[in-house]
């Protein structure tokens, strides 16, 4: 399998257990894998302005609302041309476009616009929700991957246990920073800043955004849970029996979930177990990051006015930030608390078995009494530039180990003195930021936008005389010329281009039929294998193939489940099972039958009452992985189905009702006799 092409795993079956048990197994969630493609995106334009940021002419009317606040784009008077048939992007992908204050360590406002798909088709395929769904323009990659972890842990003899449990159902890295559009929030405070450096306006813009973006992370769940497993115990961290659950984390999954997780009791391991697979279950559609990588915001310092200029005091002001902000300035913590800066003021997080604002109460439960670990002292200054170069030390001092463990990281630093370098570059580049009796440089606006297509290496200015090149995203094969210059008359010289389609969609298959294996897409030639579920036979061919016309042939037919009635061939005698669609078909081509009782017929044997071995009458309830009988209702959504005649037990009259009804009521453990493949006569 070539790499980045998206795969399903077939799911492993879940079982339920207690998270308060010392002792306990997990049985790991599905491991479903979908993979989107590998593709870097363009940023948007700047050629329509509506209230705030532009965006391409040719983002309008493409039927996706690319205008991040209004949808303006969407409202115009055209005729709208989708670039794409899906417009759902995964769950809370919206997430990873915030901004992260490193002292903190909270998230901030939006500082990425997750919201347009940018005029790109690109699908991710997750088989926990048996669907695809679509990739927004900031997302390189995204990966559907369901993951479980349980881990428990028990201190000084069972005194103490810890639980932790992480879920895991996506994976994602954003695009690079010239790729990234910013939202529309982001790009007004840039906007607003001023080109010589002041502090307090930087300042504020990083407290609105945070000092760093989500440059890759893990979307998901975690829980942490604390409990004291005595009364010894119990006593030392001044709770009480009943309340033995001294401290619950959670982030991510459905609130109305968490709220039960909160209340968890020692003796109730049923219910426990409940509401941990409830919890766990709705991560899918609940998840929050769990994982992250960061970069500096100031990388994102872009498609404003002298944004070189920007991008430098804004990284300026997060060092300075960051600095003042160190928890390196606050009083030390007492067994081995941590420090950290809250609302703006210096805290103790205290270990387990201990207390008070500077965790100088009690005794920690998992460590050696009077045991110090040594933590960081501030950076000093940085020293006098020589041959190039500039150094700041720190010593680990604050407090200094004792019997513990050492400081982490290096006690000296050293680096390049660009900054003065830097500063020469840019007043080259941006003179008119610095001397405002100066012109800026004309240049062409950002370069029109490509449906499923990109500029390779976009920049901030283009000047006249400056070339682009266009490629398109996997997928697709770029027809015309790539190539665009930027003209003396500050418009771009190009010729027409098209991104043309070389991979087949996935088919759409008839509701039960599956299909292995089932992609985000497929190259000519390759094949899908058909099957249907326990109790049914493939009406077709097996095997369906993609074509050089890029579809599925031969195609599949529009079939789907027919309930099965037990029927007697007039001519031969025979009486089998067979559907009712079935039957009406053979009886079109002149065949009688007549219906016999189900005891005249063999039946399958269930298997099992769990995912996936569903029979066409049943869906899988997501939460506890078993199946369930369908609704009426549901039978009313699914189209429309043939009318049978049925005799109900206890009723006095057959009655007519889709075979559908007829199947949900069979599911429920009511007798339903089928007396014939037509509607009752009146």
């Amino acid at each position: 399998m070539e790499a980045g092409q998206p795969v399903m795993a077939a799911p492993r079956h879940k079982r339920r257990f207690d998270p308060l048990q010392s002792i306990l197994s997990l049985v790991v969630t599905p491991v479903l894998e979908a993979q989107s493609a590998h593709s870097r995106v363009p940023r948007l334009s700047s050629l329509i302005l509506f209230e705030g940021k532009c965006i391409s002419q040719s983002l309008v009317c493409n039927g996706d609302q690319d205008c991040e606040e209004d949808g303006l784009d969407e409202q115009q008077k055209c005729n709208s041309i989708n670039v794409c048939d899906l417009h759902q992007p995964p769950p809370n992908v919206e997430l990873t476009g915030q901004g992260f204050d490193a002292v903190s360590r909270q998230p901030r406002g939006t500082v990425i616009n997750t919201k347009s798909f940018g005029g790109l088709c690109r699908k991710t395929f997750s088989g926990d929700h048996s669907k695809m769904f679509r990739i927004p323009q900031n997302v390189l990659r995204y990966t559907f991957q369901a993951e479980t972890n349980f881990v428990t842990l028990t201190l000084q003899s069972e005194q103490l246990v810890i639980i932790k449990s992480d879920v895991e159902v996506g994976q994602f890295q954003n695009q690079a920073p010239e790729y990234l559009s910013l939202s529309e929030e982001f790009w007004k405070a840039l906007l607003t800043l001023p080109v010589v450096y002041n502090y307090a306006a930087y300042r504020n813009v990083l407290e609105r955004f945070g000092t760093h973006y989500i440059s890759e992370g893990t979307l998901g769940a975690h829980m942490r849970v604390f409990l004291a497993m005595n009364e010894d115990m119990i006593k030392k961290l001044n709770s009480k029996i009943q309340k033995s659950v001294k401290k619950t984390d959670i982030i991510g999954g459905n609130p109305g979930y968490i709220a039960k997780l909160l209340m968890l009791k020692e003796n109730t391991p049923e219910v426990n177990g409940w509401a941990f697979s409830q919890w766990s279950g709705s991560v899918k559609e609940f998840p929050n990051v769990i994982k992250q990588k960061l970069r500096p915001l100031n990388e994102l310092v872009k498609e404003v006015p002298c944004a070189g200029v920007k991008k430098y005091y804004l990284k300026r002001a997060i060092e300075t930030y960051l600095n003042e902000k160190n928890p390196c300035h606050c009083r030390e913590c007492q067994n081995n608390g941590l420090r950290v800066i809250l609302d703006n003021g210096c805290q103790c997080v205290c270990k387990p078995g201990t207390e008070g604002k500077a965790c100088e109460l009690g005794t920690t439960l998992d460590e050696q009494p009077g045991v110090i670990h040594g933590d960081w002292a501030c950076w000093s200054s940085w020293s006098s530039c020589r041959e190039g170069q500039k150094s700041r030390t720190r010593s680990c001092s604050r407090p200094a180990p004792r019997g513990g463990k050492d400081c982490i990281g290096k006690a000296q630093e050293t680096t390049a003195c660009e900054d003065e370098q830097h500063l020469d570059y840019l007043r080259t580049m941006e003179p008119h930021c610095f001397d405002e009796s100066l012109t800026p440089k004309e240049s062409c606006k950002t370069p029109p936008a490509l449906a499923n297509g990109f500029v390779l290496f976009p920049k901030d200015e283009y000047l006249v005389g400056t070339k682009i090149e266009y490629t398109c995203i996997p997928g697709y094969h770029l027809i015309g010329s790539a190539i665009a210059e930027c003209q003396e008359n500050l418009k771009w010289l190009q010729h027409s281009k098209e991104c043309k389609r070389t991979l087949c969609d996935p088919p759409k298959l008839p509701q039960d039929v599956t299909g292995r294996p089932m992609k985000v897409d497929y190259k000519i030639g390759e094949a899908i294998t058909l099957s249907c579920p326990d109790g049914k036979e493939m009406e077709g061919p097996p095997e369906i193939q993609c074509n050089a016309g890029l579809a599925w042939s031969p195609q599949p037919k529009n079939i789907r489940s027919s309930l099965d009635v037990c029927a007697t061939n007039v001519k031969r005698g025979q009486t089998q099972r067979l559907s009712v669609c079935k039957v009406q078909a053979m009886s079109c081509l002149g065949n009688q039958f007549t219906l016999a009782n189900d005891s005249a017929c063999q039946w399958p044997v269930r298997s099992s009452i769990n995912c996936p071995h569903c029979i066409p009458w049943e869906n899988c309830d997501d939460q506890t992985n078993t199946c369930r009988c369908k609704t009426k209702d549901e039978c009313s959504t699914l189209g429309p189905w043939i009318h049978v005649c049925a005799q109900l037990e206890g009723a006095s009259a057959p009655e007519t009702m889709t075979e559908c009804e007829a199947g949900v009521r069979k599911c429920r453990g009511e007798t339903v006799r089928i007396v014939s493949v037509q509607p009752c006569q009146s």
